[in-house]
Formats: C-alpha cells, structure tokens, sequence
C-alpha cells in the first residue's frame, strides 16, 4: 500500500496575528513619552518568551512545584503578585499588549507543532517574526511621522507630543 502524505497547512495566519501584534507593540513602544531604554528590556524578553514557548519543561517544571511547597516562597509570590496587581493597575496598556503578544505567540507556537516543526525551528521562526514585527512599528513609527507630515514638522509634533506625555505623567 502506497503511504497517502498529508499535507498541513502552515500557521500563515498565526504567524500575521503575531506579526501585527509586535508591530502595534512596537508602535507603543517607540511612541512618544516611552523610556528610552525599554526597547532593550524588550528585546532581551523576546528571546527568553520565545525559549519558554519552546523548549519542554520536563523535569525543571516538577522541581518548581516542589519548591513552591515552601512557606518562603509562598511569602515571596505573594509579595511579587501584589506587586504585579498594582503595576498592572498603573500601566495597563502596556498589559495589554503583553497580553495580547502572550496569546498571539501561544497560538502561533500551537499551529507550528500542529504542523509538525522541531523546536528549533520554531524557535526561529517565533524570534524572527517578533523582532520583525517590533522593527515593522518602529519603522512605521518614525515614516508616517517624518515622511508624511515633513521632516521639520514631524520633527516639531514629536517634540510636542513628547512634551504632553511628561505632563500627563
């Protein structure tokens, strides 16, 4: 008998979902009033976000839970939840979107396995659609306000913009 290849389909529209959601991401981020040095924060999480979607747990998953049997630790997550509610509450936007880049890479990691990709190829291909989609937002960023509206107004509305999200904050 003839062995009949069936063929899957690829995860094309996880893959845009993720693509677009660091790319809305990366619009926030490089946006007016943002701390100049997230962007590196940012970029050092991609790559840890993406090794935790791909790599297997096994046996260091089972030595956390035993861990987390511990008073200590019970005292110190506490602590660390607490203060992860009242971040959340400040700066929810930016929840948002981490939420939103959590999901989309989620099911982008579920479509590559349903398609049968090795770990380190999705590894690759979530890391090369992450960075891409964050260079996409800054790009369009930085080209819709200097490009289209002219350098020196561009220029002057940024500076302008800049100087409200100091106020506001």
């Amino acid at each position: 008998m003839t062995k009949m290849l069936s063929a899957k389909p690829a995860p094309w529209i996880s893959l845009l979902l993720l693509l677009i959601a660091y790319s809305m991401f990366g619009w926030y981020l490089f946006g007016p009033g943002s701390i100049r040095y997230t962007w590196l924060v940012v970029e050092c999480l991609i790559p840890l976000l993406t090794i935790l979607l791909t790599v297997p747990l096994n046996d260091t998953g089972l030595r956390f839970i035993n861990w987390t049997s511990s008073s200590g630790f019970t005292l110190i997550l506490s602590v660390f939840l607490a203060f992860l509610a009242l971040t959340f509450l400040v700066v929810l936007r930016i929840f948002i979107y981490i939420l939103l880049i959590l999901s989309t890479s989620v099911l982008a990691r579920l479509d590559m396995q349903m398609m049968g990709l090795k770990q380190w190829q999705a590894f690759i291909l979530l890391l090369f659609i992450s960075f891409t989609g964050l260079g996409i937002g800054w790009l369009c960023h930085w080209f819709l306000l200097l490009f289209f509206a002219g350098a020196e107004v561009g220029a002057a509305i940024h500076q302008i913009l800049e100087q409200e999200m100091i106020k506001i904050n």
